[in-house]
């Protein structure tokens, strides 16, 4: 990658050495009844060229010799061929614009660049293919059409109705239609969410080259969020109607993320060993985009059974969830098994239930590594970050007597 920057700039010489920039020429022949003139000594003769009366030189044959305004070049393209290209008529813009097409190639043919692809989808059916892609396996009905809705007003205040208008979004036009929007904090955060996930996949599928840099609108610091306790959560599952309880105990139990734990299928579970049954967390709707094995406890296995005979083939166990505004009943849910909101921990959310079941495991001595396994984080860093204080070794007596 050095060699290739080094010799660049000489690379980029030579090019423009072999290959200057020119303007397109043709001869055409003159007809006998033209207006002729000598200028300079130079035979001229005036034609219509373009829609316009102009006069044109003579050559020695006496045909007429017409020169294009515009500045043209030879590109060589990544793939070794060569092509012509139309620049513009001003000569020194016209070489800036060579120089940039000619550097994009060789980040192309380098690797670092990626080149366009063509599609011949018209915008719409292109919005279409991108929210099948990215819904989740069974979402259908207000989930989806409130998401569509909201990218498409989204996209209809930036003033983008083609492929055309996203190639020329920028990020100082997305600041400013974020800073006009008379909305809250959170509800410019959700319009944000659905324009960068778009603008992620035409980048990921080679439509454009490049993600614009996305504002941050949140300028209040987000609430604490408390771990939900063992207590709490049981007491929560028996107030919540079902299935909801269920989910709740699940997400407590298996302290997955709520929204593989939406995606899950019957395929996904594994209930045929009663006292060691367990669920396969897919790629595919994982944030980490990773399977994971996890252990279920014993005592949920009935319940996910009944989920399983009452919900159709092929559509996510917890399917009637996915239509509500699961934070909304969540909090119902808090309110009727008499749990406070927020206290001096910080607020309860459905997240709290992941933090919840964590908490749980590393206070009771489960190896840290499995944990992190189980949750699908990264790396280490952020369990030692927020949870290294539950480990069960608390003074030095502790660890003299691993050893003594």
């Amino acid at each position: 990658m050095a060699k290739l920057c080094h010799y660049r700039p000489a690379l980029i010489a030579r090019q423009l050495a072999r290959w200057p920039m020119f303007k397109k020429t043709e001869t055409r022949k003159v007809p006998d009844d033209a207006p002729r003139r000598t200028t300079k000594g130079i035979q001229q003769a005036k034609l219509r060229v373009d829609g316009s009366d102009v006069w044109v030189d003579l050559n020695a044959r006496g045909r007429a010799v017409i020169v294009r305004p515009d500045w043209y070049a030879q590109l060589r393209m990544a793939d070794g061929t060569t092509k012509t290209i139309k620049l513009c008529r001003d000569k020194q813009s016209a070489a800036g614009i060579l120089a940039e097409k000619r550097t994009q190639q060789e980040r192309i043919r380098a690797g670092l660049e990626f080149k366009l692809e063509e599609t011949g989808e018209d915008f719409p059916a292109l919005l279409e293919r991108f929210h099948s892609v990215k819904s989740r396996r069974g979402c259908t009905g207000v989930y989806i059409a409130e998401a569509k809705a909201l990218l498409r007003r989204s996209l209809d205040e930036l003033g983008v109705d083609s492929m055309k208008g996203m190639l020329a979004l920028t990020s100082k036009r997305i600041e400013a239609w974020i800073d006009s929007l008379a909305l809250s904090n959170g509800s410019k955060t959700q319009r944000l969410i659905q324009l960068k996930a778009l603008c992620r996949w035409l980048h990921r599928e080679k439509l454009i080259p490049a993600l614009p840099d996305f504002p941050t609108v949140s300028s209040q610091a987000k609430e604490q969020r408390r771990a939900l306790t063992r207590k709490e959560v049981d007491a929560l599952e028996k107030a919540a109607p079902w299935p909801r309880g269920l989910f709740y105990a699940l997400a407590f139990a298996t302290i997955a993320r709520r929204g593989a734990l939406l995606a899950l299928t019957a395929n996904d579970l594994n209930l045929a060993d009663p006292k060691a049954p367990w669920m396969m967390l897919r790629a595919q709707h994982s944030k980490t985009k990773t399977d994971r094995q996890i252990p279920i406890p014993s005592r949920l296995a009935p319940g996910l059974k009944k989920l399983i005979k009452s919900c159709p083939a092929g559509v996510p166990l917890f399917h009637r969830l996915l239509t509500l505004n699961l934070s909304t009943r969540f909090w119902a849910d808090l309110k009727k098994a008499k749990i406070p909101r927020k206290n001096h921990e910080g607020v309860a959310v459905i997240h709290s239930l992941r933090h919840g079941g964590t908490t749980e495991l590393l206070s009771k001595g489960v190896s840290i590594l499995l944990v992190q396994r189980m949750g699908g984080w990264a790396s280490l860093r952020v369990l030692s970050k927020h949870y290294a204080h539950l480990s069960p070794v608390k003074s030095r007596k502790e660890i003299d007597s691993v050893f003594e």
